[in-house]
Order: structure tokens, then C-alpha cells, then sequence
């Protein structure tokens, strides 16, 4: 599932490509363009975002790598849902930067078909970039995938992660208690 809708949305420049699938004895292998390293790798380990914290004290150039990579992820996420086909793990881990600056949408292990107006019902992701439905179990569309969009665009404006001193753990039961 997760290669056949991978395939399906590698026609844009702002999805990894997948090439071919490989049969190794019982399982298979994926063949992908090299992507570059995830947005989430990019913060060293002071939690400093070794892209954006170069920016820091420029913010007209901070502001347009931060437009440019949330127009990169936005163009991304509007090619799979034109192609019915729901991310379900958008966030820092799952967003890929390229050494000249190219971004990209990988890891469709979570990925599935998704017709508008259609809602999912099962809780996958991230919880620290999912929806608050998503998280309370309840019903969720293509709008959580632009929920998680969001999330990742505040914390690139904001160099941190959103929701900041809970665990993933807390961030459920909070949710799960409103």
C-alpha cells in the first residue's frame, strides 16, 4: 500500500520519487531519489535548526525560507489530496531538504486513499503535529493533514516544537480531556 500510493504521487517535484519496487526473498525494497536530510535532522543538538537559526538575525530572509518550504509542503499535500491520497504523518521527520534547497514529502507508511468528504476513523502520526481530532479518536478528513501543515509552520516561525514541555503522553490526555 504504502509504495503503490507513493508511486502514484511521485509525479511532483514536491514528493520523493519512487522508481522501482525489489523483491528480496520475503520482503521488498523501495528505490527513491535521494531526498536530502528530514526538517527534524536539521536541529542540532541544542534544538537549534542549523537552516533557520542562520537566519535568526535576518528575519526578511528567515520569513522567506519559511514561506518557501510551507509553500513547498502545501503545493506537496494539494497533489496527494488531487490524487485522493491522505499523508497522515505530516511533520518535521517526514519532510525532506535537499543540499540546494528543494523540499519534499516522504514516508508514506501511513498514507491512504481518502475521497473528499470521505473521514477516517484510526489515530496515526505524530501526535505532536496531529489534529486535536485525530487525537481524540474522532472522525477526521483531509484537514488534519493541513492541521499537522500548520503545526510544522509555527514551529519553523517560532525555531521550536509546538506544544513545548508536555510529553506525547500529555499532549493525548489533554486532548482526550477537553
Amino acid at each position: 500500500n504504502e509504495a503503490r500510493l507513493q508511486k502514484k504521487c511521485s509525479k511532483s517535484p514536491f514528493v520523493i520519487k519512487l522508481f522501482t519496487l525489489l523483491a528480496v526473498n520475503t520482503e521488498y525494497a523501495m528505490v527513491m531519489e535521494m531526498g536530502g536530510r528530514s526538517l527534524e535532522s536539521l536541529y542540532n543538538s541544542h534544538g537549534h535548526h542549523e537552516v533557520l537559526e542562520r537566519t535568526k538575525n535576518n528575519p526578511t530572509e528567515r520569513l522567506a525560507r519559511c514561506k518557501y518550504i510551507t509553500w513547498c509542503l502545501l503545493k506537496g499535500l494539494m497533489h496527494l489530496h488531487n490524487n485522493d491520497v491522505m499523508h497522515r504523518d505530516i511533520g518535521p521527520k517526514n519532510i525532506l531538504i535537499s543540499a540546494d534547497g528543494g523540499v519534499k514529502l516522504c514516508d508514506f507508511g501511513y498514507a491512504k486513499v481518502c475521497r473528499p468528504g470521505e473521514l477516517l476513523n484510526d489515530a496515526l502520526g505524530t501526535p505532536i503535529y496531529a489534529s486535536p481530532r485525530v487525537l481524540n479518536g474522532e472522525p477526521y478528513g483531509r484537514e488534519a493533514d493541513y492541521y499537522a501543515a500548520g503545526s510544522v509552520l509555527w514551529m519553523l516561525d517560532q525555531l521550536i516544537e509546538p506544544f513545548t514541555g508536555f510529553t506525547q503522553l500529555h499532549q493525548l490526555l489533554d486532548y482526550h480531556d477537553e
